[in-house]
């Protein structure tokens, strides 16, 4: 995957400024951008679809209002959904990956 960027989200927060500085240093550092967001273990598929909705809004706002859907310079983005202790899921992930830079 080369370069990465974890931006850790907590989908019952605003996200939009850490998202928009994320994909902002992954440009500048031609780097790619790991979504990472842990849910409960028992998570209902609702709960399910407000985190992939979250992520779309992210991604929606930062087109319509920063990058005016233009085709420029790609950024590379891969979400990870997992489910239990953020702090646990996260050293599992950093010890599986090759990620340079972690955004909380």
């Amino acid at each position: 995957m080369g370069k990465s960027i974890l931006l850790s989200i907590n989908i019952e927060k605003d996200n939009t400024l850490k998202y928009m500085t994320a994909m902002q240093l992954a440009k500048e550092k031609n780097s790619n951008l790991v979504l990472f967001v842990v849910l409960p273990d028992k998570c209902s598929e609702a709960e399910l679809d407000h985190a992939y909705l979250h992520l779309l809004q992210l991604q929606g706002f930062y087109q319509s209002q920063y990058d005016g859907w233009e085709t420029g310079q790609k950024v590379n983005i891969k979400r990870v959904v997992q489910h239990g202790d953020l702090t646990e899921q996260l050293h599992l992930f950093l010890q599986k990956s090759s990620i340079h830079t972690v955004l909380f």
